[in-house]
């Protein structure tokens, strides 16, 4: 449907109130998909806003819950383990580690057993990120190393950014300042080419990881990194260990 897809794209582009809007205004279409899909899928976008864009994160969560509800009742894994995603990163946010990494855990089951590559490598990114909140910066990094490895297959370049800001949020912390930053300056080249900028929840974790790169590398050395990495050809990328 072309409102549900425009609606995925402005997602993708940080421009949350129009999705919003298009969602809402178009409630009947998304109930028309098939009943309770179309309202556990609109719930679920209307979450995934609010949540990307550091809204209402109590409402985000209600929302949330109720769209995983649903989608239960109808069967539908994929959006289920999506739907488990979503919960597992408010919860994480909520400082609900160990429920969080409950729901990541079965969305990747989920996916593997449907094999879904795609959905795998966002649960992947996401496990990731629960685990580097928990200080378990090793299993973090070998979740993202996963991910990386589904992304080069799949092609999927907003994955691919998130997926290496992610990895250089780890470098930096384990003291590898110039690899993080090059990783950076590749995320942002293809943030830009993509137009997909990154999402608002996750900005103070990109400026904390610069802020601290930039405090052990001069500005020379900042600059160089950041140019070396967005002039990267993904598939050379080998996220190290």
């Amino acid at each position: 449907m072309f409102i549900v897809l425009l609606a995925q794209i402005t997602i993708a582009q940080c421009d949350y109130s129009r999705a919003h809007s298009l969602i809402e205004e178009n409630l009947a279409d998304y109930q028309a998909l098939d009943g309770q899909y179309g309202n556990a899928y609109s719930l679920f976008r209307m979450a995934h806003i609010l949540f990307l864009s550091r809204g209402d994160r109590k409402k985000a969560r209600e929302l949330v819950q109720k769209s995983l509800t649903l989608f239960q009742a109808v069967g539908n894994k994929r959006l289920i383990a999506h739907t488990l995603i979503l919960l597992g990163e408010i919860l994480c946010m909520d400082g609900e580690v160990d429920r969080a990494s409950s729901m990541l855990e079965e969305s990747l089951a989920i996916f593997n057993a449907i094999g879904e590559r795609s959905g795998l490598a966002v649960a992947l990114i996401a496990r990731a990120r629960v685990l580097s909140y928990h200080g378990e910066l090793e299993e973090a990094l070998s979740s993202y190393q996963e991910s990386w490895r589904l992304l080069l297959a799949i092609d999927d370049r907003e994955l691919a950014a998130a997926c290496l800001e992610g990895c250089g949020e780890l470098l930096v912390v384990q003291g590898k300042a110039t690899q993080a930053v090059m990783l950076r300056g590749l995320a942002a080249s293809i943030r830009a080419e993509i137009v997909a900028p990154i999402p608002p929840i996750y900005r103070p974790f990109y400026i904390d990881a610069v802020t601290s790169a930039r405090k052990s590398l001069d500005d020379e050395a900042f600059q160089k990194a950041w140019a070396e990495g967005s002039k990267t050809i993904l598939d050379q990328v080998v996220l190290a260990p």
